[in-house]
């Protein structure tokens, strides 16, 4: 007979990558709100320390946030979102590419997408970004633009509407 450990080692191990992240964000999700509300000092805020803010300076002084902020979520419903697209995603990913791939994706876009955000918040003053930026739209949106230039004439249907897959990243892109 197995330990639960064994039994949950060997589901995980047996995930895509991307339903790996889906655990991984789902368990930061968990632990940062624990650790957010254990520590509320006035100092110290773990959600603020691990998301990319809008300041490139601060960016700069805190490198590891170009990735963390890709794993922290504002709310169930951000996190149930991205992660229900992630895991709809991973259907087809594990089908048509290896998992190193899809980790390339996925991770690229969040830092992609982070490096746009600070440009864009840095350089386009009009934009006034005043929030700091989290979730993990940047990987989903790679992916789903990753996807959309390898089958750009693949038919998907979201609710019940019908329509070509380049057509989702077009409108994605505008």
């Amino acid at each position: 007979m197995t330990s639960l450990y064994q039994d949950i080692k060997d589901k995980l191990t047996r995930l895509h990558v991307l339903e790996q992240f889906i655990v991984i964000n789902s368990f930061v999700f968990i632990v940062v709100g624990i650790m957010s509300f254990l520590i509320t000092n006035g100092r110290f805020h773990v959600f603020e320390f691990l998301s990319l803010s809008n300041d490139l300076w601060e960016s700069i002084l805190h490198p590891w946030s170009l990735l963390t902020y890709g794993f922290l979520h504002h709310s169930f419903s951000h996190l149930f979102f991205n992660m229900l697209c992630l895991y709809l995603l991973a259907q087809t990913f594990s089908n048509l590419f290896n998992a190193r791939m899809s980790l390339k994706i996925y991770l690229l876009g969040i830092i992609s997408g982070g490096i746009l955000f600070l440009i864009a918040s840095s350089f386009l003053p009009y934009l006034k970004v005043n929030n700091s930026l989290v979730g993990a739209s940047a990987g989903l949106w790679s992916c789903i633009i990753f996807l959309s230039t390898y089958m750009p004439n693949k038919i998907v249907g979201i609710f019940r509407f019908n329509f070509k897959l380049k057509y989702l990243a077009y409108a994605m892109i505008a």
